[in-house]
């Protein structure tokens, strides 16, 4: 689940359940794009997203006609606890 590294410590909390609440307005802010962004993973880790990612976010949350609920995949390669990313989708 997608989620801004501005916002992560908030809604990661609640792991996957709170970040599918967390919305498309919210992604967008300029506060939230410029903190880069991350995932939840299916087992509620919080996984960064590489800063070369952004761009590729954004695009792909204007895109979509979700509100909410921004569940992704995410093509990369794991390096700690950043993945730098090839190409994401939403699903």
């Amino acid at each position: 689940v997608l989620l801004d590294q501005a916002c992560a410590a908030d809604s990661a909390k609640d792991g996957q359940k709170g970040a599918l609440k967390h919305d498309k307005d919210c992604l967008l802010m300029g506060a939230c794009v410029k903190s880069g962004y991350g995932i939840i993973t299916k087992d509620e880790k919080f996984v960064k997203l590489d800063a070369g990612a952004t761009d590729k976010v954004v695009a792909a949350v204007k895109a979509s006609d979700k509100a909410d609920g921004f569940r992704v995949k995410v093509t990369g390669e794991l390096s700690g606890d950043t993945i730098t990313v090839t190409s994401i989708k939403i699903i």
